[in-house]
């Protein structure tokens, strides 16, 4: 989890102060003991759920009553699956710009793309989403349209169709 930055994220998240929220941080490893003894120390363990693996069958529920997707990883993701699934179901995206994240998530229009590792940044976009629910909504609404034109099947794999030809030489 430490690649991931769930530390980071529960840093940020200790700074929102009373307005209401909850978190639900979605996985396992070696570091999610010290994740879970982190929140006690910060003071939110009571607001934060680690629920360990969800079956995929079982994440549109978890998503549905969901402001936002965070992703603040750490190493460069080379896409970053989890924040494209936030996107398909509606959700705007919070990521640190890192690796390919930037290829999918449109700074300002489908969520933010803050600098890596800078905690304030990632608390202050958390902020804006958890403050302004029309926005958030835009934003969902907008990543929901994106990600389906950019990542349906069909249109994958015309891309790649695209790419390999031109590699190729033997594109029309």
């Amino acid at each position: 989890m430490r690649g991931k930055g769930c530390d980071l994220l529960l840093r940020a998240l200790s700074t929102l102060g009373e307005r209401p929220w909850q978190a639900l941080i979605a996985g396992d490893g070696d570091q999610l003991q010290p994740c879970i003894a982190l929140a006690t120390k910060l003071g939110i363990a009571d607001r934060v759920e680690f629920s360990g693996r969800i079956p995929r069958a079982e994440l549109p529920a978890r998503w549905r009553d969901a402001r936002m997707g965070v992703m603040p990883s750490l190493w460069p993701e080379p896409l970053g699956l989890a924040g494209i699934e936030f996107m398909l179901h509606g959700l705007p995206v919070v990521a640190f710009d890192v690796g390919g994240i930037r290829d999918w998530l449109d700074h300002g229009e489908s969520g933010f793309l803050i600098p890596h590792g800078d905690v304030a940044a990632l608390s202050a976009a958390i902020v804006r989403l958890l403050d302004d629910r029309a926005m958030a909504s835009r934003m969902g609404a907008l990543a929901a349209q994106r990600s389906t034109q950019r990542f349906n099947a069909i249109a994958s794999h015309a891309q790649l169709r695209t790419i390999l030809e031109e590699e190729a030489g033997t594109a029309a």
